[in-house]
């Protein structure tokens, strides 16, 4: 697809032209909503309000200003994060919030130096989940790209346009209460045990 032409012919109010680039962006979009919204039903009018977006601001793109699809990718995390903020609530998980599997994987890890096997994935999968719920949602989101997505700072600042500066700060600071949580998670553990 000759992206120029059609960003032409979308201002032109071309309706094919602009169908066309939406088959194009789904599955940028798509796989970027997806890894932030759980939720399918919200996931998908995420989608929709990111392409809403994108047509609205068009104009302001420009080609030579590196590429329509970090354009579109910085849009789709930025309506990520405000949809996330907008339903963010940090509820304070407790000890006897954990699953019996959740609390030896946390026993296992944290205070015993060992590795997860691969039958403890989907619960190291909710204890992580659990644990970064006390992160902002940028926050969030540079750990899942760091952490889960194995990203550096450079593809970061890429997809979202902070500074790598920003990135390294967030990463720090999101690091430091997630390690405050485990600890917190850890002596309420051993309280109970007593």
């Amino acid at each position: 697809m000759e992206i120029s032409s059609c960003l032409e012919k979308i201002r032109q109010n071309d309706q094919k032209a602009a169908t066309e680039l939406v088959e194009y962006l789904y599955p940028l979009v798509s796989k970027i909503v997806r890894r932030r919204i759980t939720d399918p039903g919200e996931a998908e009018d995420t989608a929709q309000e990111v392409f809403l977006k994108v047509f609205r601001h068009l104009d302001r793109f420009r080609i030579h200003q590196g590429g329509l699809e970090p354009w579109v990718s910085k849009i789709t995390y930025n309506t990520c994060l405000n949809r996330i903020r907008s339903q963010m609530r940090k509820p304070e998980v407790r000890w006897t919030d954990l699953s019996e599997g959740q609390r030896h994987l946390m026993e296992k890890v944290f205070q015993e130096d060992q590795q997860v096997d691969s039958f403890q994935a989907t619960e190291a999968k909710e204890l992580l989940e659990n644990l970064m719920q006390c992160l902002s949602p940028k926050e969030k989101l540079i750990i899942e790209m760091m952490e889960l997505e194995e990203l550096d700072g450079e593809e970061i600042s890429k997809r979202t346009g902070w500074s790598r500066v920003n990135i390294r700060v967030r990463a720090h600071r999101a690091r430091a209460k997630m390690r405050k949580r485990v600890k917190n998670l850890l002596n309420q553990g051993s309280h109970e045990s007593i």
